[in-house]
């Protein structure tokens, strides 16, 4: 029997300076492992999802979209529209030769 676990932290990255600014990134890690009797299988998916800036004005949160995930998910509705589509004109093709 195999033991399938996944877990998501945010970790905050090092600080880095520049132009009189601090900026603090951070980073989604995503864990999926699987102890399986005959070995372990490991994966790690890491995301940057924010860089918080640090100035004399104040800070400011600036989000990073995943634009990758975003475009896959927009891609996988169009197929399954196109396909249900296709699916509905084959049933009325068969229904009408009837």
């Amino acid at each position: 029997m195999s033991a399938m676990t996944t877990s998501t932290k945010i970790i905050a990255g090092a600080p880095i300076q520049a132009g009189g600014r601090r900026f603090l990134p951070s980073v989604m890690v995503t864990t999926l492992e699987n102890n399986a009797a005959g070995g372990i299988f490991h994966v790690k998916r890491m995301r940057p999802i924010s860089v918080v800036e640090e100035g004399t004005a104040g800070n400011r949160w600036h989000n990073i979209p995943d634009v990758t995930q975003n475009m896959l998910s927009q891609m996988a509705v169009a197929a399954l529209v196109v396909a249900g589509v296709a699916s509905l004109l084959l049933l009325l093709n068969h229904l009408i030769r009837r």
